[in-house]
């Protein structure tokens, strides 16, 4: 029994129906998947800088701050401490806020800066008995020795003495400082005689009204001048030596 041209049209379209089925789901199935976006990583956190007691002052270009060969502390220039006198322990450890401390220049034809204070450490950070010699700053982590430059040609003589007393300090350059330390202050033109046996070395400056800023002498108690490692004895029997001590006659 044959089918009517109404059954087969009815069948095409069914058929035709299928195929855009079957095409469409083999379109999807064949569609490439997105792949999936990757997370992204976390952002690694700074690593904190590694702690140190390390002993060299140098490390954020502080300044020593010297009293003869010896360093009496040191200033910090870190931006935190900036300032800040300290003290290093024997276990490298810092002894911060000591005081608040500087560097002041003696002048230009010196070369030199002499350690000052706003808020100067206390006699316990700081022995002062100990000082003989006005302290002085470098950005070495070393203090100078006795009669080795300390800027070009500029050297440490004599220790100007006034009885037990230090007035002043002599440079090889003529020059001497008073032991207030201000630059505007420095005398030029100075010596010390050779010393005769049994007497002292006397300081003298070209310009006797300049070497008021020492103080006043006389012939009773006159400036003399010692070897920058001694201290001001007061004593004439005891004759200081401004270079290597003289072998004895004994």
């Amino acid at each position: 029994m044959g089918l009517s041209s109404k059954s087969w049209r009815t069948l095409s379209v069914l058929a035709f129906c299928s195929l855009l089925l079957v095409g469409f789901t083999a379109g999807k199935e064949t569609e490439p998947k997105p792949e999936p976006k990757p997370e992204p990583k976390p952002e690694p956190k700074p690593q904190p800088a590694p702690e140190t007691d390390e002993v060299n002052p140098q490390s954020n270009l502080d300044v020593t701050v010297c009293a003869g060969e010896t360093p009496i502390g040191y200033i910090s220039r870190n931006q935190e401490t900036n300032a800040q006198f300290y003290t290093i322990g024997n276990d490298g450890s810092r002894s911060y806020g000591l005081g608040t401390c500087g560097c002041v220049p003696m002048g230009p034809a010196m070369k030199l800066w002499l350690w000052s204070c706003k808020e100067w450490p206390s006699d316990t950070a700081v022995n002062y008995g100990s000082i003989t010699t006005l302290p002085y700053c470098t950005r070495l982590n070393y203090c100078f020795s006795f009669g080795q430059a300390l800027s070009m040609d500029v050297s440490q003589k004599a220790k100007v003495c006034q009885g037990s007393q230090t007035v002043g300090l002599l440079y090889s350059t003529g020059q001497a400082l008073p032991a207030s330390g201000n630059s505007k202050d420095m005398v030029s033109g100075c010596s010390c005689s050779d010393p005769e046996t049994g007497k002292s070395s006397v300081f003298t400056c070209d310009d006797p009204k300049a070497m008021k800023a020492f103080g006043q002498a006389d012939k009773s108690n006159p400036f003399v001048c010692v070897n920058p490692l001694k201290a001001c004895s007061g004593s004439e029997s005891d004759p200081p030596s401004l270079g290597k001590p003289k072998p004895s006659n004994r």
